[in-house]
């Protein structure tokens, strides 16, 4: 938590906007855990990043959990929905509420999960976009993409 809590009060935009600070947080985990196994660090990308975050935010309003979003599909027809073109892509959603540091518990769960897990480590993948909503609950989406 002290981590977060710095990470706020330093970062101008961050104060503004946790959110934000939550899903560069969350990309700094991600990238440590691949680095340590000697993986490149994926790049963040602005267009998954508004794709993750709507599907968060549809998640939280919609009161629903899944890969699979009923009105948009699953990740594959969202980017295809958004001219997003790819070789492969992949999708790791968590959700916690009252989580002193949302960002530590999704990596360490979907470091858990081996679906989740090797998505996270998966070495087709370069880019990324990570969006959270925290209404209700921290709602954290990531997509991962392969050119």
């Amino acid at each position: 938590m002290a981590v977060l809590t710095l990470a706020l009060s330093l970062t101008p935009t961050s104060a503004a906007d946790p959110a934000t600070a939550l899903e560069n947080e969350v990309l700094h985990q991600v990238n440590a855990e691949r680095q340590s196994r000697g993986l490149p660090a994926l790049r963040p990308d602005p267009q998954l990043t508004k794709l993750a975050r709507q599907h968060s935010r549809n998640m939280a309003q919609r009161r629903f959990f899944s890969h699979d979003d009923p009105e948009h599909g699953d990740v594959a027809q969202r980017l295809k929905t958004a001219n997003v073109k790819c070789t492969a892509c992949a999708e790791n959603i968590y959700r916690s509420s009252g989580t002193p540091d949302p960002a530590r518990g999704a990596v360490r769960a979907w470091m858990k999960s081996p679906g989740h897990r090797a998505n996270l480590l998966g070495r087709t993948y370069t880019r990324t976009g990570i969006g959270v909503d925290n209404r209700n609950a921290f709602l954290i989406t990531q997509i991962f993409l392969g050119d």
